[in-house]
């Protein structure tokens, strides 16, 4: 007998509050307005929550969404 694997809601790799980084060129999009916009330049957000169709980021000032794949978690460059 097999049995399923349920994921684990705290297997991500991020928590509410988490600084992320943005590459360039990530398409971000508001359910809400229809937008889609691309990110022209490397940039930061603020990790909201994780949804069944990406991530919830708060990214100047607006609550835009993005995929999983296309964010990661911000570390300081070491010196």
């Amino acid at each position: 007998m097999t049995t399923k694997i349920q994921p684990n809601p705290s297997d991500s790799r991020f928590t509410a509050g988490d600084l992320v980084y943005i590459p360039q060129d990530v398409q971000l999009w508001a359910w809400g307005e229809g937008s889609v916009f691309s990110t022209p330049a490397p940039t930061t957000g603020i990790f909201i929550e994780e949804r069944d169709a990406g991530v919830l980021l708060f990214i100047k000032g607006r609550r835009m969404m993005a995929k999983k794949a296309h964010i990661y978690p911000y570390a300081q460059e070491k010196k």
